[in-house]
């Protein structure tokens, strides 16, 4: 089978019909900050908004992760998988939950100094009837807990991932520009 490129323009096509035509971010990086990713084993990851019936949006944490930090949940897209394959495959591996997709928010277009293979992020708005998640046990992700968050509480997510520091500072910056697309498209803009 043959390796899908990070972007395809017709699968980009196909899903900005179905979906709404996403934002394009493009990004330089000096430096990577997802030492897994860094190994080229995925051309790109979804990070996915699930809102609820209650219009809460789902984050979680990971056992790893500094304290009190919670994000988006998202995973990787292989090199031979469709984006929106991948985009369930994570949503049941992570939540369990059933969702369907309400809105193609952002794609963000990766370019680092020392990584040969480009990389992108799909963002996503997903929708699901269900409150909560089902923890999966075990869970390969290593997720320690969800929280739910209105949509206004995002941009908080965004600032405290923007703020942290040492170790965790570039992987911070990194992971804050999906959570500020997703905002920007429920409405919820910085001022």
């Amino acid at each position: 089978m043959k390796a899908t490129p990070p972007v395809d323009e017709r699968e980009l096509r196909a899903l900005s019909r179905k979906y709404g035509a996403p934002e394009l971010v493009e990004l330089r990086l000096d430096q990577w900050p997802m030492p897994r990713a860094a190994r080229g084993d995925r051309r790109g990851e979804v990070v996915f908004a699930i809102r609820n019936r209650r219009d809460k949006i789902l984050l979680h944490t990971k056992s790893f992760y500094p304290k009190g930090v919670y994000r988006l949940p998202g995973g990787g897209i292989h090199w031979d998988e469709e984006v929106e394959d991948a985009l369930f495959r994570e949503v049941e591996e992570e939540t369990g939950l059933p969702v369907t997709i309400e809105r193609f928010v952002g794609l963000i277009l990766y370019a680092v100094q020392r990584r040969p293979k480009p990389f992108a992020s799909y963002v996503f708005l997903l929708r699901t009837e269900k409150l909560l998640p089902r923890v999966q046990v075990p869970s390969s992700e290593r997720i320690s807990g969800f929280k739910e968050v209105s949509p206004s509480e995002l941009r908080a997510v965004t600032q405290r991932l923007r703020e942290l520091s040492d170790d965790w500072r570039l992987w911070g910056r990194f992971r804050a520009l999906a959570h500020e697309l997703v905002a920007d498209a429920l409405g919820h803009k910085q001022k």
